[in-house]
């Protein structure tokens, strides 16, 4: 967030005051947190569970290297992971309908996507 008005050139309350007034700033702020989800947990992930090596100084001088693991990182992982696997399990399971339901819109938005020539095989192209 902060790197991000940084590059704009804005304060982040101009960013956090332009996103409750704005919708579809709003909207993009959401997908790129979306997006960055991933690496995030995946550092957090290293962080807390391969650990990261540090500088030990001894005398002005780095006299050795260890490595340290954030106990606290993993327990916010492990929270996290907990909530979702409650989430899911407290989700009814899909009729076999809402299931067709669900299919039959993925298919219609790929052959969408497939006529309008931005096919998942990334030519346009219809097969052939």
């Amino acid at each position: 967030m902060r790197d991000a008005c940084a590059i704009a050139h804005i304060s982040s309350t101009s960013a956090y005051r332009h996103r409750k007034r704005d919708a579809g700033f709003a909207a993009a702020w959401e997908r790129a947190l979306t997006e960055a989800l991933p690496v995030l947990e995946a550092a957090a992930f290293e962080r807390a569970v391969e650990g990261v090596w540090e500088p030990v100084v001894s005398g002005g001088k780095v006299a050795v290297y260890k490595k340290r693991y954030s106990d606290a990182i993993l327990v916010t992982l492990l929270r996290r992971a907990d909530a979702a696997a409650e989430r899911r399990m407290a989700r009814p399971p899909l009729s076999v309908e809402e299931l067709r339901e669900r299919l039959d819109r993925k298919i219609a938005m790929v052959k969408a996507r497939m006529e309008a020539g931005d096919g998942a095989d990334g030519d346009g192209a219809d097969g052939g």
